[in-house]
């Protein structure tokens, strides 16, 4: 069990208790009826913000804490505060469907939460999720652009009538405004790495490493962020 485990398993607990103790839970109740879209926004900026920490951490067998995670989190409390709005749209519009015999079942409580949930998740939750992969999209574009300016810095991007690819300056041999010589040979390819990969480092240029991978026997370049020093 990792550190993160442990973290994230008392957090569960910590929110279970304040569940389950009379006295919290009493207040909880309080809060979240008197103020409805503050206690949505609440419990989904911590709950949906756990569960999209725990999907990672089962997607890649580690805890790993996404760029933008506060941003991420807030989207979450704004749809929070958007399902407390929709739930009772859906509440009321099923109720009455189910009186005026729209939908079968009558009066029976089973009826009228089966309809709430199947067509409230049939209808609005496409619709949730789909702006929910949005702005999670909108979110990695805005720290990869600000990732891409540090990690190309000293680059140089080159053209040729064979090959269009990232040049670092020190071997361009200027001539002119727009063209240039290379001053030694360079090949542009980049090595795709796992985490377990070792890399054996050749020469270092602008945050990235030129090397082999040792796993792969592959020859390639490799950001400098992404490594770190081997205990020999």
């Amino acid at each position: 069990m990792k550190k993160g485990d442990v973290v994230w398993l008392f957090s569960l607990a910590a929110f279970v208790a304040i569940m389950i103790t009379p006295v919290t839970h009493k207040m909880f109740v309080k809060f979240t009826t008197e103020h409805a879209y503050m206690g949505g926004f609440t419990k989904f900026f911590i709950l949906a913000t756990m569960g999209e920490l725990l999907a990672i951490r089962i997607v890649t067998s580690d805890w790993s804490i996404p760029k933008g995670l506060l941003y991420r989190a807030f989207v979450w409390g704004l749809l929070g505060m958007v399902i407390v709005l929709i739930f009772n749209l859906f509440a009321a519009g099923i109720a009455g469907a189910l009186v005026n015999g729209f939908l079968p079942g009558g009066n029976s409580k089973f009826a009228f939460a089966f309809f709430v949930s199947f067509i409230m998740n049939l209808s609005f939750t496409p619709t949730m999720m789909t702006f929910h992969r949005i702005t999670d999209t909108f979110i990695d574009l805005k720290y990869e652009n600000k990732k891409g300016k540090e990690t190309w810095k000293g680059w140089v991007w080159c053209e040729t009538p064979e090959e269009k690819c990232w040049v670092p300056y020190q071997i361009i041999e200027k001539q002119g405004e727009r063209h240039g010589k290379l001053k030694e040979e360079y090949i542009a390819t980049e090595l795709n790495v796992d985490k377990v990969d070792s890399i054996e480092a050749e020469k270092e240029l602008n945050g990235w490493v030129w090397g082999r991978n040792v796993n792969k026997n592959e020859y390639g370049w490799v950001p400098l962020e992404i490594l770190e020093k081997e205990d020999r």
